[in-house]
């Protein structure tokens, strides 16, 4: 690799993302008190669309941008494989949107539930590999969420952020050393822009990422495993150990630390 290639991707994959998220976190502190699941918050309407507005800000919108940067403009229908993932990462949001609007009728683990089911059945059954990446895509999100979505409310830091930001980093570098260099950029730019959230959380530990914005990067790691499982060199096996694993990992850490609170 040339050093002006090199440079390009430092910038756009690691200064960029992070620059990105950095700012638009603080922005989302700023103007709505933390970026904070709906059912944290007790004022109404208004909090709502604050917690909206935080959950599209970061990071959503950078991670998207972030792709648009690497890859250049995004076609619809998609004209690859690559231009699945913004729109893998946008239900993602709506999916973790509509249970953050309506908790008291949609429970926030029910469409994690389905979305597991159905990407269980679909992954058993499916036989080519297009719809084999959406499966394990399918079957890897609603695995993750239903690790992590009980833990998002009630427990803040470093106990879910940072399991899932090595996880991201994990599968950038599973994903390099199986020759899939595009989805790893993907990955470890979420990885980074999860990392300026954190960074933000330091200094506001009642920011959290949660809701819309937890499914978002959930969502990334699936997409760019399941699609290097599917269209690339990396094991399937591998890329669901890391996929569920690293969710794993977070919801041992969020249980050993809720009983430790409880103990004290």
């Amino acid at each position: 690799m040339d050093p002006q290639t090199a440079l390009q991707l430092l910038l756009l994959g690691v200064v960029l993302p992070l620059a990105a998220s950095l700012a638009s976190t603080a922005v989302c502190w700023w103007t709505a008190r933390g970026i904070l699941p709906v059912g944290d918050r007790r004022d109404g309407l208004r909090d709502r669309r604050r917690a909206m507005l935080a959950a599209i800000l970061s990071p959503l919108a950078v991670l998207v941008g972030v792709q648009v940067a690497l890859f250049g403009a995004l076609t619809f229908p998609p004209q690859n494989a690559l231009h699945q993932i913004p729109l893998m990462l946008i239900a993602a949001f709506v999916l973790g949107l509509v249970p953050a609007l309506l908790p008291r009728f949609i429970p926030a683990w029910a469409p994690a539930a389905i979305a597991f089911v159905a990407g269980l059945w679909w992954w058993l059954f499916v036989k080519t590999p297009r719809h084999e990446a959406l499966a394990t895509a399918t079957l890897l999100w609603g695995a993750g969420m239903l690790l992590t979505t009980p833990h998002a409310r009630p427990i803040r830091g470093w106990t879910l952020m940072v399991p899932l930001g090595f996880t991201l980093a994990g599968a950038a570098v599973l994903l390099v050393a199986t020759g899939s260099l595009k989805l790893a950029q993907l990955a470890g730019a979420a990885a980074v822009t999860l990392l300026g959230i954190f960074a933000v959380s330091l200094t506001r530990p009642r920011l959290v990422i949660a809701g819309p914005g937890l499914s978002v990067f959930v969502a990334m790691l699936a997409a760019t495993l399941s699609q290097g499982a599917a269209f690339g060199d990396t094991p399937k096996e591998l890329a669901l150990a890391v996929g569920i694993g690293g969710p794993a990992i977070a919801d041992a850490l969020t249980r050993w630390r809720s009983a430790s609170a409880l103990s004290r």
